[in-house]
């Protein structure tokens, strides 16, 4: 079908309106695009991340509790004693709300295996912790040492062990994440970038096809009306186009026609 059997006004509408199109498949790619590196990014910081942070969190009260412990050895004061035996209960409780948040959070089979590690270290540590503890509370401060140093310390090492590789595991699946974020990145720009260059090449085309329908026949119009005023009527032209354009051309050779009679 010919371009110039469409009205100018068609033309141009459907050239705009292909455009148009092509802008909101490239607005919806990327709002897509968008939308599923916000996913990955919401996952990585309010999934992986805080697992990480509550293992350390962990951690850090397992240091806190083996510290206190040292320091009831050492100290001869009731009131002192005192205050480190709460330190412990507080990081004890700190411990377990960490875990018990900690265990609801993984689902991974890995992730779900090395959390029994952790809970079987915790149990067989927290046994030795509170015997060195209940020593101390009767005055057998030198059983507790040795309690302390040859069961309990080793027991403290697998414990936090068992969690740090569970924190490694976490860094290793923020690893996965962020390198799948990059390829979804590039992925997105290459799309974006070749949708652009087609928009490009489409608006370009379009654009000279309508320009060209349009000054093509007005350029013949012009020359014929040039052509009448030097007072030649024997021209012949192309007036078959259903447009404006077209019906210009036919009302000058109408035109002419008639002069010519």
């Amino acid at each position: 079908m010919r371009i110039t059997n469409f009205k100018i006004g068609a033309r141009l509408s459907i050239g705009f309106g292909f455009l148009v199109l092509l802008l909101v498949a490239m607005a919806a790619l990327g709002i897509t695009r968008l939308s599923g590196l916000n996913e990955q990014m919401d996952e990585v910081i309010n999934d992986k991340y805080p697992k990480t942070v509550l293992a350390n969190d962990i951690i850090k009260n397992v240091n806190v509790i083996a510290r206190s412990s040292r320091n009831v050895l050492l100290m001869t004061d009731a009131d002192e004693v005192g205050k480190e035996m709460q330190t412990i209960r507080t990081a004890s409780d700190n411990t377990k709300a960490a875990l018990e948040k900690l265990d609801s959070l993984i689902t991974g089979d890995k992730g779900r295996a090395l959390m029994k590690s952790i809970m079987d270290a915790r149990t067989q540590y927290n046994v030795g912790r509170d015997e060195v503890l209940r020593l101390v509370v009767a005055g057998a401060k030198n059983e507790a040492t040795v309690l302390l140093l040859q069961t309990v310390r080793p027991l403290q090492l697998t414990y936090m062990s068992a969690v740090e590789t569970l924190i490694a595991h976490q860094n290793e699946l923020m690893q996965v994440a962020s390198k799948e974020v990059e390829e979804e990145y590039i992925e997105a720009r290459n799309l974006v970038i070749a949708l652009s260059a087609i928009a490009l090449v489409f608006a370009g085309l379009i654009a000279w096809l309508v320009t060209r329908s349009i000054t093509s026949p007005l350029s013949r119009a012009v020359k014929v009306a040039e052509t009448v005023a030097a007072g030649d009527l024997t021209s012949q032209f192309d007036a078959s186009g259903k447009d404006e354009t077209g019906q210009l051309l036919r009302a000058l050779r109408a035109m002419n026609d008639n002069l010519l009679d």
